[in-house]
């Protein structure tokens, strides 16, 4: 057990986290539990009361103005706090770095549910229905995990692994099999959709672009690419054929493409 010593500035109103069950009273102790909880305040932490917490009781009233002007442009949660986190120096540029790319990597996966999907979409229906299902999969399921600039990459490079697979389908060198389908399952979410994902991530949040730039992104998002990868290969093992044989009997009842 470690203790952590945090400044407790003079609040009247300390910010109580129900969730956590603990209250604020510092901005030291906000960066801790911002750090510590990424998942908690990726969406729907920032909330009118946080702010005029940091405005009023932190008398953090410019900080407080320039995350409310980031919320107003459609800034992701996560961006504003990353805001915070510098502005309060609480964390060095090395640590707030790593809270990026661990915040990217939870960012990055809740996809993985929906490539086996698409994969059987593009085996069964074709290379277009394939990328189509990848593309609208990826921009609805934003509509709970938000939207942003990296949208239309997620779009892309989910719908180009249901294209691909059609495409290899239809060309015999993708087998309805389950050994095959795992194959390709992995592959796609290591060097399709992991690689693209991560470049992606380079290039929108990094002024400065370099090779160094995007390899340490594509090395730091790796291990999240190979979860992603299993979760892909568990499901197409036991879920794949199964799911061929309901959409072909679907394709014959109601004379869908082949």
């Amino acid at each position: 057990m470690s203790l952590i010593l945090c400044r407790h500035e003079p609040v009247k109103h300390p910010y109580y986290i129900d969730v956590l069950g603990i209250h604020i009273h510092s901005s030291q102790e906000l960066c801790y539990v911002i750090y510590n909880h990424p998942i908690l305040v990726m969406d729907d932490f920032i909330d009118e009361l946080l702010i005029e917490f940091i405005r009023r009781d932190l008398d953090m009233d410019y900080l407080a103005g320039r995350m409310e002007k980031l919320l107003e442009t459609g800034s992701r949660h996560e961006d504003v706090l990353f805001l915070f986190l510098s502005e309060c120096d609480y964390y060095n540029d090395k640590e707030i770095q790593k809270y990026k790319t661990t915040v990217a990597a939870l960012r990055a996966l809740h996809p993985a549910e929906y490539e086996n999907l698409v994969i059987v979409s593009g085996v069964a229906l074709g290379g277009e229905a394939g990328f189509l299902t990848g593309a609208l999969a990826m921009l609805l399921s934003n509509v709970m995990y938000g939207q942003g600039p990296w949208t239309p990459w997620q779009m892309f490079a989910m719908g180009l692994c249901g294209f691909l697979a059609g495409v290899l389908y239809r060309r015999g060198l993708l087998r309805r099999g389950r050994v095959s389908l795992c194959i390709y399952g992995a592959l796609s979410a290591l060097l399709i959709y992991g690689v693209l994902m991560n470049v992606s991530s380079a290039l929108l949040w990094q002024s400065q672009v370099s090779w160094a730039t995007i390899g340490a992104y594509l090395l730091s998002g790796f291990p999240v690419d190979c979860v992603h990868a299993a979760a892909t290969v568990c499901f197409l093992w036991l879920f794949g054929e199964p799911m061929l044989e309901k959409l072909d009997r679907i394709k014959v009842k109601y004379g869908l493409l082949a």
